[in-house]
């Protein structure tokens, strides 16, 4: 079974498709590309999922950066968590593939408490990309 999921542009300037009930999951795509890579999987997440499916900063729908530093992972970070708490979505699955992966351990070390669990797929993290603290990010198997 797939759902469709809706497009919208968040106040964050990041451009979105979202649908499904249930767990959230954020599919975080790479350079290049756009959430639209995700399309058939998160349709099919959505039939038990919540899913979401931003377009990085400077891709697809979402606005363009004002400067340099907004593209790099903790800039989309930053703007992966205004749409969150634009959202109402306090807790959350991260799936990151290619630069989506910097961009979701970036994103779980600065929210630690909002992350229940990361996926990285196809990715690495830098020298310089921010680590969580692996006792503060648990898996969502754990209650």
């Amino acid at each position: 079974m797939t759902t469709a999921l809706e497009p919208a542009l968040g106040q964050s300037g990041i451009s979105y498709r979202r649908g499904g009930s249930g767990t959230t999951v954020l599919l975080l795509h790479g350079i290049p590309g756009s959430g639209e890579s995700f399309e058939r999987v998160a349709e099919v997440l959505a039939a038990n999922h919540d899913v979401i499916v931003p377009d990085l900063l400077g891709f697809r729908g979402s606005r363009r950066p004002t400067g340099i530093a907004d593209l790099h992972a903790v800039g989309q970070a930053a703007a992966l968590a205004a749409l969150t708490d634009e959202l109402g979505v306090a807790r959350y699955v991260l799936v990151g593939h290619d630069f989506g992966g910097p961009v979701a351990v970036t994103l779980a070390a600065a929210r630690p408490q909002a992350v229940s669990a990361i996926r990285a797929v196809t990715t690495n993290t830098g020298m310089k990309t921010a680590k969580p603290d692996d006792a503060r990010v648990r898996s969502t198997t754990e209650k």
